[in-house]
């Protein structure tokens, strides 16, 4: 299925969704000029509902977990991936690598629901290291902003 926001290299980010975690007011403020939606959901499929029906042109997904590592994944199975929500992941795991440290953040394809029944680009950060979540909330709020720019300006790597 064609997806929104990998269409051609002129894409330019219009609509931003982010999923449940903490507060990041920041990445509001950070990201102006862009609508931008907070869903609170907890199951995968209604979060992917919510966001189509938005006609988000990219959802970023945040969640806590237990863990000593981040991960952040993009939709992909045996035969597809999703090329812009690939994209999109390698920049987060590579900003967040930048600002905490290498091995920071894998990235990797998954079929969690709400990666694989959006129609745009999607991630999925899950934050497994506590300072990430209390002390450094600040530089990941950074780090995503940092990333999704990037992705508007070259939503697919050529």
């Amino acid at each position: 299925r064609p997806e929104r926001g990998t269409r051609d290299r002129t894409h330019r980010l219009r609509r931003v969704l982010r999923g449940r975690w903490l507060k990041l007011d920041a990445m509001t403020r950070a990201l102006q000029g862009l609508a931008m939606l907070c869903l609170l959901a907890f199951a995968g499929s209604a979060l992917a509902a919510d966001a189509n029906a938005f006609e988000a042109e990219a959802y970023v997904g945040l969640s806590l977990r237990p863990g000593p590592a981040c991960t952040v994944s993009y939709y992909a199975s045996p035969g597809f991936a999703s090329v812009g929500g690939r994209r999109l992941a390698e920049l987060v795991g590579d900003e967040l690598d930048k600002g905490f440290g290498p091995g920071t953040c894998v990235v990797r394809g998954m079929r969690l629901p709400v990666l694989r029944e959006t129609l745009m680009p999607a991630v999925h950060l899950e934050i497994g290291v506590p300072r990430l979540a209390v002390e450094g909330a600040a530089e990941l709020v950074r780090a995503l902003v940092r990333a999704v720019v990037a992705w508007v300006h070259a939503p697919v790597e050529t």
